[in-house]
């Protein structure tokens, strides 16, 4: 029986770095990037950035750093805490 294994992160903003966490402590476990893993890679938002980063073959690692050094130019606080 194949799979068909699908991959889907939701958007946040800055709490992009959770998901970007735990796809690499994945790949770090594995040794294979979230591209060998699942069959589709779909989000919404900052979900959306992530899998098309990955898509596109950027590393865990640089998408998480992405997050961590680079996360207050691109997303900015409304004000509002959820």
């Amino acid at each position: 029986m194949s799979y068909f294994n699908i991959l889907s992160i939701d958007g946040s903003g800055t709490r992009g770095v959770i998901p970007a966490t735990i796809l690499d402590c994945i790949y770090q476990h594995t040794g294979k990037h979230p591209s060998e893993l699942f069959s589709l890679m779909a989000g919404t938002s900052t979900g959306g950035i992530l899998c098309t980063g990955l898509a596109y073959g950027i590393s865990t690692a640089d998408m998480l750093a992405l997050y961590m050094d680079k996360a207050k130019d691109i997303f900015h606080d409304t004000g509002w805490v959820i």
